[in-house]
């Protein structure tokens, strides 16, 4: 958040004011078709949110994507050098 310049409450509703009335409105709309007024409330309460959690799931995938990355080329690399390994040790 600190490269988006968001600091405290204020800077965030400052710097993403188009997003959280995007989510506060549609999380509003579900919540009253859903529960009505109390889930207009509630989903009006919970689109204040949205757009940090949508923040934080964002580096959690990236991150979760370049662990796997790492994870999926050092077995390439393994079965890789096993493959040739083998192949040196069997040739006949």
């Amino acid at each position: 958040m600190s490269k988006l310049e968001i600091t405290d409450v204020a800077s965030y509703f400052r710097k993403l004011r188009y997003a959280v009335g995007v989510c506060v409105a549609v999380c509003a709309c579900v919540g009253a078709a859903a529960f009505g007024i109390t889930g207009f409330i509630l989903g009006g309460l919970s689109g204040l949110l949205v757009p940090a959690a949508l923040l934080w799931l964002t580096v959690v995938f990236v991150g979760i994507a370049i662990y796997l990355a790492m994870f999926v080329a050092a077995w390439a690399a393994i079965w890789v050098i096993a493959k040739w390994f083998l192949s040196e040790f069997f040739r006949f």
